[in-house]
């Protein structure tokens, strides 16, 4: 809602952006914070502690209403923005205040921050709080996450094995995907990737994830991306393996199923040998798809003609209208002469 956007806002400007300089990741580093145990994975609500409270650069006690602050949780269900998957929002509630979680980053390895704003009451550290994700938000992210996974294998599959993800950004309301490949991709190969996704989503596989070594991930085919660094225990993520099998640690939908239409809006080069596709799905698939329809109906009533005739339509008018501007001309220099 406004509000909501409104506190977003005011806590990016107000708290830290997480650029990783020197001083920011040593200003972390010295709180000597343990490591922060994410629970997410199986659930997006948790009574948990408050361990520490970041205002204006420092560490505080206590903080009130309407203050910009950083939570740290001892348990968090709030993931925190990593591998492309921007990090989660949501609320942290107990009987004297109410905070609305703005993003969750991870400054520094496991500790996750939680960007928040005051909206009532006092909060301490060691106070207990009820944490809980927005899951509308959360859901869209994992359709679109898990949508990654599958359009990755299809244009290995449709253009080739030497495309490898470069960069992604997985957010709410629309993917973004950043792959090698020297050459634009046709409008056939986008057809036939699109076609290859929603055939894997309409067969509903499920999503299988497993913990394992690194190196047996590796020998066994799973594909790891653009210099992420991995600890020795991974989790990887299985779509009809070995078609789409991958190191990942980003939340995902339980079956393919759920990630509902999937369209591709872009395609572009964005340098050297390297292509950025940016795609929807669910909700906001659907919603591109009825303005479409929507804007061919206006246009088909606009031309009197049939959809399936609209480009023999703009094809004609662009023919009269040559014509028309050519008589025109014609007769310009007639009378050009009579005079």
């Amino acid at each position: 809602n406004k509000e909501m956007n409104k506190q977003r806002e005011r806590g990016r400007i107000s708290g830290k952006k997480f650029g990783g300089g020197n001083n920011e990741i040593k200003f972390y580093e010295e709180l000597n914070h343990p490591p922060i145990v994410f629970t997410g994975y199986e659930s997006t609500k948790l009574f948990t502690q408050v361990t520490a409270l970041i205002k204006d650069g420092e560490t505080v006690e206590e903080v009130g209403t309407n203050d910009n602050v950083e939570i740290i949780l001892k348990k968090t269900p709030f993931y925190a923005e990593r591998g492309g998957q921007v990090g989660d929002t949501g609320i942290l509630i107990n009987e004297e205040t109410q905070i609305n979680v703005l993003d969750t980053q991870a400054p520094v390895g496991y500790l996750n921050v939680h960007t928040s704003h005051i909206t009532s009451g006092l909060v301490r550290v060691g106070d207990s709080v009820t944490a809980s994700v927005d899951n509308d938000r959360r859901e869209k992210i994992k359709r679109n996450h898990t949508a990654t996974h599958l359009l990755h294998a299809a244009l290995r599959e449709v253009i080739g094995p030497h495309v490898k993800q470069s960069g992604s950004l997985v957010e709410s309301d629309r993917l973004r995907f950043d792959f090698t490949n020297m050459k634009a991709i046709s409008d056939h190969e986008i057809a036939e990737v699109e076609l290859k996704v929603n055939e894997k989503i309409r067969n509903n596989i499920p999503v299988e994830i497993h913990w394992t070594t690194y190196s047996k991930a590796v020998a066994e085919g799973a594909l790891a991306f653009f210099g992420d660094t991995y600890e020795n225990k991974v989790r990887t993520i299985k779509i009809d393996a070995p078609w789409s099998y991958e190191l990942c640690g980003g939340t995902h939908m339980e079956f393919t199923g759920g990630i509902g239409p999937f369209i591709i809006i872009s395609e572009i080069g964005i340098g050297a040998g390297m292509r950025r596709i940016e795609a929807l799905t669910g909700i906001k698939a659907e919603e591109t798809v009825r303005r479409q329809a929507d804007l061919l109906k206006t246009l088909s009533k606009q031309l009197n003609a049939a959809q399936d005739t609209l480009v023999e339509k703009v094809s004609e008018i662009q023919r009269d209208s040559v014509s028309s501007k050519k008589a025109f001309l014609d007769l310009e220099s007639e009378l050009m002469k009579a005079k």
